[in-house]
């Protein structure tokens, strides 16, 4: 696997993502989720679906585990569909890392 050093903010824009569900939320609300999961302390694994639309209305969906230990270290890895499977985004307390296949 390749690793790249990228900004903490990849990781808090993934984490962003994956918490908008396809029901309409307000900014408070949104705001409000994305605190209770970077703020928490304890350790998580979750399953998130994203789902995105583009501008012609068709629909695509990505699946990914996300693990969270304490509240400085997450793993954000796609898992559907293959193409993106494998891509993972490591956040440590200083850098992030990102993992892709090359192949």
């Amino acid at each position: 696997m390749k690793k790249i050093q990228m900004s903490g903010l990849v990781s808090a824009i993934v984490l962003f993502a994956g918490l908008i569900n396809a029901s309409a939320q307000s900014a408070n609300e949104v705001l409000q989720e994305v605190d209770k999961v970077l703020y928490s302390a304890k350790d998580q694994q979750n399953k998130v679906t994203i789902i995105l639309n583009d501008k012609n209305g068709r629909e695509s969906t990505r699946k990914a585990d996300v693990i969270q230990k304490g509240n400085d270290m997450r793993l954000f890895r796609f898992t559907a569909p293959t193409a993106q499977a494998g891509i993972a985004f490591l956040s440590l307390p200083k850098d992030v890392h990102l993992y892709a296949r090359l192949w």
